[in-house]
């Protein structure tokens, strides 16, 4: 009998010892895809940080993880970040806008989020702001007197959603 019992817990060390050694990926990845939950649940949550940090994340995905550059689902997480007042996520909109990834080139789009990443009262956002101004005043001499107006309508309406916190009808805009 004890003979038995012995055989069985030979054969389960044995299982327990080569479970961890399979070809996929375990370890720092799982605890990576964990705190990826988090992430998610809080962007879900309407936290403005999370949703901007997924943006990078989808951006620019790290190496070793199963995670793959996705531009648009980084530009509706910059979105959601940036119409709750998030400078980093404004501005990132103007450079994806102004590059055309993930979004249609749009230097006139490019502008408006500049504008509202230089303009963000928010006070760890200063090296933000000041590339965006940068940014900003470069574009303005590209822009024809209807595009300066388009922007100055869309900053407006922008404006109206953060300070009202309208984020459930906020939508990118689509442009022609």
């Amino acid at each position: 009998m004890a003979f038995k019992y012995g055989i069985l817990i030979l054969i389960l060390l044995c299982s327990f010892s080569s479970a961890g050694s399979s070809s996929y990926r375990q370890g720092g990845t799982s605890i990576y895809f964990t705190q990826l939950g988090h992430l998610k649940h809080q962007a879900e949550l309407g936290d403005p940080n999370a949703q901007f940090m997924l943006g990078n994340l989808y951006l620019s995905p790290p190496k070793d993880t199963s995670i793959r550059q996705n531009l648009e689902k980084a530009v509706d997480y910059y979105f959601q970040a940036a119409i709750r007042n998030h400078a980093g996520a404004q501005y990132n909109l103007g450079v994806m806008y102004y590059r055309g990834s993930g979004v249609s080139e749009s230097k006139m789009m490019a502008s408006v989020w500049f504008k509202l990443a230089a303009d963000n009262k928010s006070p760890v956002a200063k090296s933000v702001k000041r590339n965006a101004e940068t940014s900003l005043q470069d574009l303005q001499e590209k822009l024809s007197t209807e595009e300066k107006v388009e922007a100055n309508q869309w900053i407006a309406t922008f404006n109206d959603w953060i300070s009202s916190k309208n984020y459930r009808t906020a939508k990118l805009p689509s442009l022609s």
